[in-house]
């Protein structure tokens, strides 16, 4: 799972369940309800449940979603950010040939 994600507008600030889960990564709707929505408040708007975008990175930071592992290694989200550029920036780019 993705731990955090840049200011992008293509995440609006208030998700409905489906889009919240298309912005971790696509994760099922299993282990949406046993490992994220335990951890979240949900925003209704009429009869309809939504979510804040702001309300998920912070979780995710604290360690509340991902069971801890990012609890005490990352401080902010653009640290967070930092982090995976500078891991992914040491790794040598191979492009697989099938054929």
């Amino acid at each position: 799972m993705t731990a955090a994600r840049e200011k992008d507008d293509r995440w609006p600030g208030l998700m409905r369940p489906s889009t919240a889960r298309a912005y971790l990564d696509h994760i099922g709707e299993d282990k949406w309800k046993a490992h994220v929505l335990p951890h979240l408040t949900p925003r209704m708007v009429g009869e309809r449940e939504f979510f804040a975008k702001a309300e998920i990175d912070e979780k995710i930071i604290e360690g509340g979603i991902d069971g801890g592992q990012a609890a005490g290694k990352v401080r902010s989200t653009a640290d967070y950010i930092e982090r995976v550029r500078r891991d992914l920036g040491k790794r040598k780019a191979r492009q697989s040939r099938h054929g």
